[in-house]
């Protein structure tokens, strides 16, 4: 469940002056407050900034794990570069529960090997508004080594085709 209703009465503000901030209804807000609908990637992003949190946060989404393991292998440079790395990645978990609404495929993503590698790729593809391409590659993630040979092969062959 999200967190905006937590945020809300943490910042004592209203439903009344979300809803107005946001450009919607109050009712909206009530239904995403209470889990009743999801909120939209864009109306996330714009909600994490006014209410001064991450998307994720707001989400209620957590990828600590792979923040704290990278932290732990010293693969940040300083601070902000960890900042960005946590926002992002809990933007894609974000978008990518509200495009699939399926948290078991999203926490297999995360748990593959390769997703620091390609969640970067994803967070480019989700912010350019390419979500089936951003969802291919992410499936990709999922996928055991046989299933990833029989698509790559099936790849190749449609590109012979072209």
């Amino acid at each position: 469940m999200n967190r905006l209703k937590e945020l809300r009465k943490e910042k004592k503000l209203s439903q009344k002056e979300i809803a107005k901030e946001m450009s919607i209804s109050e009712k909206t807000l009530s239904r995403w407050e209470n889990g009743e609908s999801q909120i939209k990637p864009e109306k996330a992003q714009q909600l994490a900034k006014y209410l001064g949190v991450s998307v994720g946060y707001l989400l209620g989404y957590e990828s600590l794990d792979i923040i704290l393991n990278m932290s732990r292998n010293g693969e940040f440079k300083n601070h902000d570069e960890k900042k960005e790395m946590i926002n992002s990645l809990a933007f894609v978990e974000g978008y990518l529960e509200s495009l699939t609404g399926n948290k078991r495929f999203i926490k297999k993503v995360f748990e593959s090997p390769d997703a620091l590698d390609v969640l970067p790729a994803v967070y480019n593809l989700l912010l350019q508004k390419k979500e089936r391409e951003a969802l291919l590659l992410v499936g990709f993630l999922t996928l055991g080594e046989k299933e990833k040979t029989i698509l790559l092969d099936l790849l190749e062959s449609l590109c012979r085709k072209m």
